[in-house]
């Protein structure tokens, strides 16, 4: 549960930030990870995305476009990725 939660966090601040992809995701790894113990969780979660969305479709996130298929594919990415 509480990374599910962490995701939702990250997927808030990937979602709201601009910026080149190294910054979308630094600020996807400060939403997700609530507790040390979820970082190897949430970088999987990060190299799920990156593998299924282009560099412009990430840049298109960081300036508020959310991909129809964005939710299915985070908890993809979060089962794939659950320890």
């Amino acid at each position: 549960m509480a990374f599910r939660q962490g995701i939702l966090g990250g997927i808030t601040i990937l979602i709201f930030t601009t910026g080149c992809t190294s910054n979308a995701e630094r600020a996807f790894m400060m939403g997700c990870v609530a507790h040390e113990s979820m970082k190897e969780q949430c970088e999987c979660a990060y190299e799920e995305l990156v593998d299924h969305y282009s560099e412009e479709q990430l840049e298109k996130m960081n300036e508020g476009y959310v991909p129809p298929d964005f939710l299915n594919q985070m908890e993809s990415a979060a089962m794939s990725c659950k320890a």
